[in-house]
This record gives structure tokens, sequence and C-alpha cells, in this order.
């Protein structure tokens, strides 16, 4: 994830994702809850 910048985002950053998904998913709080796991992981 840190190679792929993937640890540089934040929930605004998928704010479009959300918008244009057909299935209207919520992509923020998947996005912090994994951040969140990475982080206590280490």
């Amino acid at each position: 994830a840190q190679t792929l910048g993937c640890l540089e985002l934040d929930e605004e950053d998928l704010a479009l994702c959300t918008y244009v998904c057909s299935g209207k998913y919520e992509y923020g709080p998947i996005l912090r809850d994994n951040l969140t796991r990475i982080e206590k992981e280490g």
C-alpha cells in the first residue's frame, strides 16, 4: 500500500468514486477502515 501511495489518500479523495458508483457504495468509510487497520498492524 505504501509503495502505491495508498496511505496518502483520505475519504474526500474517493468522493467522486462514490458519486459515480451505480451501486452507491460509500468508499470513504471503507478506505478509513483499511487505513486504520494498516496503521494498527504497522
